[in-house]
C-alpha cells in the first residue's frame, strides 16, 4: 500500500496527443516516474490558437502604449515651441511699444516746430503717419501674444489628452495580459505531470 496515491485527470477537454516516460518510452503500468515528469499531453488546438491571438493582442497593446507616449512627447515639444513663440511675441510687443513712444515724442516735436513755423506741414504729416504705423505694429504684436497664448492652452490640452490616451492604452495592456495569463493557465492544464515520485499503477487512456 503506497503512502501517497493520486488519480490524475485532464482539466481541459481534448484528445490525447502523447504519453511519454522520462526516457521517451510510453508511460505504462509499473513505470517509475519522477516528480514533474510529463505523463500525458492533451491536444487543445483551440486554446493554442487563442494563446497566439492573446499574445499578439498584448504586443499590439504594448505598441499602442509606445505610440501614445510618443504623442505625449510630441505634444510637450509643441508646447515648448509655442511658449517660445509667446516669448518672441512679447519681445516684439515691447519693441513696438518703444517705437510708439518714440514716434509720439517725435510727432509732438514736429507739431511744436510747425507751430513756430520752423518746418513745413508735410513733415508733421509724415511724423503722424509714422506714429500711426507704429501704433498698428503694437496692436498687431498684442494680437500675436493673445493668439500664441491661446495656442499654449491648446497645447496643454493636447498633452492632457495624450496622457489620458497613455493611461487608457496601459489599461488595455493589463486586460490583454490578464486574458493571456488565463489562456496560458488553461493550456498548462493540458499537460499532465507526476505530482511526486512514484509508480504508475493504473492507466485508463490511450493516445487519440
Amino acid at each position: 500500500q503506497a503512502y501517497e496515491s493520486v488519480s490524475l485527470y485532464a482539466k481541459v477537454p481534448g484528445f490525447l496527443k502523447k504519453q511519454n516516460h522520462a526516457d521517451g518510452r510510453p508511460v505504462d503500468i509499473n513505470d517509475r516516474v519522477k516528480k514533474g515528469d510529463v505523463l500525458a499531453v492533451v491536444d487543445v488546438p483551440e486554446l493554442e490558437s487563442q494563446l497566439k491571438r492573446n499574445t499578439a493582442a498584448v504586443k499590439q497593446a504594448l505598441s499602442r502604449v509606445t505610440q501614445m507616449k510618443a504623442r505625449v512627447n510630441s505634444a510637450k515639444a509643441d508646447l515648448l515651441a509655442v511658449k517660445a513663440a509667446v516669448t518672441r511675441a512679447e519681445a516684439s510687443e515691447k519693441s513696438a511699444a518703444a517705437w510708439v513712444r518714440y514716434r509720439t515724442l517725435q510727432h509732438q516735436r514736429m507739431k511744436e516746430l510747425f507751430a513756430r513755423t520752423s518746418i513745413e506741414e508735410r513733415l508733421v504729416d509724415e511724423s503722424k503717419e509714422h506714429l500711426e504705423a507704429s501704433i498698428e505694429s503694437e496692436l498687431s504684436a498684442k494680437e500675436t501674444i493673445t493668439a500664441t497664448k491661446a495656442n499654449v492652452v491648446a497645447s496643454q490640452a493636447k498633452i492632457e489628452q495624450a496622457q489620458a490616451d497613455v493611461e487608457e492604452a496601459e489599461a488595455e495592456v493589463d486586460v490583454a495580459k490578464a486574458e493571456l495569463e488565463k489562456v496560458q493557465v488553461q493550456v498548462g492544464y493540458a499537460t499532465i505531470v507526476a505530482p511526486f515520485d512514484g509508480i504508475i499503477t493504473q492507466r485508463r487512456f490511450v493516445p487519440g
